[in-house]
């Protein structure tokens, strides 16, 4: 079940207030204190909208810990597919907002067969609310390909102050065997199947060919941690780490190593650019944006391991390219804050807002769920 949060405004905001405050709700599958991508998103999105005067009824569920509260009345299991039908029913117009690639986890969780059926549902869902806000181009070119419809972008930024270099911490080093200058090589995020972790620790070990001397730390947790953990008994698992502690993880490191090429952004990518570190990444979603090759980082065509897995190889015995490449990434990062960014989601936000809302008949609605 869900749970409802009223958030009233609780601390002062900007001083330049929106021309139009509107009152949203927020539903979501994740939010803070959990930790991933959409709730690093989604949470801060949340204090800044309520910073700014907007009123907020957030909707997710209910987190260990908490006691039940009553739902909101017209919006019961209002996650997902039933939040849309809900809205409309009430004559409230929908955004939705796309984080993540269910449609190419498939293959990675043994159902690659139900790709056609996953993007269908994608189509049903997305195209029955006002505009689907999505962070880059690129993700638009592919949804497009696949039948949504009425994309917007909304860009993605990055907490420059939580994510820093000078939260460079020697004592955090020492913990991962440093005793001087050797080179960390960090991986950051959800330890899942979709990660492709195996080619993050295949292109450490070959740096490690090269610098025995290398140090591998791996910050999250998930499903494959065990796996990859008993097949890499020398590399330091941290866990799961958020805040300050997490912005130390980052900056204490000096190589962001980042395969992965399911992701609709990768807010990872510009959290390590931001912390300072020489990135390697596929020239695909945030890394594609934001990297330039040989400048603030280091790209291989997406998929080209081999490629990827030889630029890794470089930074090992290239301690010049490493820190010229992380200073760069930081001025990069510094362009792209997240106080820059909310004020165009703001602006989508009030315009949708402003659309005429789709209304159906409780009736009505109940039957088109069901279809």
């Amino acid at each position: 079940m869900s749970q409802q949060a009223h958030l009233e405004m609780s601390r002062t905001g900007p001083e330049r207030k929106p021309a139009r405050r509107i009152r949203i709700a927020v539903v979501t599958e994740t939010y803070p204190p959990e930790i991933n991508g959409v709730a690093r998103t989604v949470g801060p999105m949340v204090e800044w909208l309520l910073a700014r005067g907007h009123l907020i009824d957030l909707l997710r569920p209910r987190q260990p810990g908490e006691t039940r509260r009553p739902p909101q009345p017209g919006l019961q299991e209002t996650l997902g597919w039933a939040a849309v039908s809900a809205a409309r029913s009430l004559g409230i117009p929908v955004c939705s907002d796309f984080h993540t690639n269910f449609h190419s986890y498939s293959a990675h969780y043994g159902f690659a067969w139900a790709r056609g059926a996953v993007e269908a549902y994608l189509r049903w869902i997305h195209n029955r609310t006002a505009c689907t806000l999505i962070p880059t181009e690129q993700l638009r070119v592919e949804l497009e390909h696949i039948g949504i419809e009425r994309l917007r972008v909304a860009r993605r930024g990055v907490d420059v102050k939580l994510f820093d270099p000078a939260r460079r911490s020697a004592e955090l080093r020492r913990q991962w065997g440093c005793s001087g200058d050797e080179l960390v090589a960090i991986s950051v995020g959800r330890l899942a199947p979709e990660k492709a972790l195996d080619d993050f620790a295949t292109a450490a070990r070959a740096m490690q060919a090269i610098d025995s001397r290398i140090r591998v730390v791996v910050v999250g947790d998930g499903p494959v941690r065990a796996r990859l953990q008993k097949r890499n008994p020398d590399f330091h698992f941290a866990g799961a780490r958020v805040g300050d502690d997490l912005g130390a993880h980052y900056a204490s490191a000096d190589v962001f190593l980042f395969p992965s090429v399911t992701e609709t952004f990768g807010n990872v990518v510009l959290e390590a650019m931001a912390s300072g570190l020489a990135v390697v990444a596929y020239d695909d979603a945030a890394a594609r944006l934001h990297v330039v090759h040989m400048e603030s980082g280091l790209l291989a065509p997406r998929g080209d391991f081999r490629l990827f897995t030889h630029l890794a190889e470089m930074l090992s015995h290239e301690p010049a390219m490493r820190l010229c490449l992380g200073r760069e990434a930081r001025g990069a990062a510094l362009e792209v804050p997240w106080d820059k960014r909310w004020p165009e989601l703001e602006a989508l936000l009030i315009e949708a807002a402003s659309q005429p809302p789709t209304s159906a008949s409780p009736a009505a609605a109940r039957a088109e769920a069901l279809r």
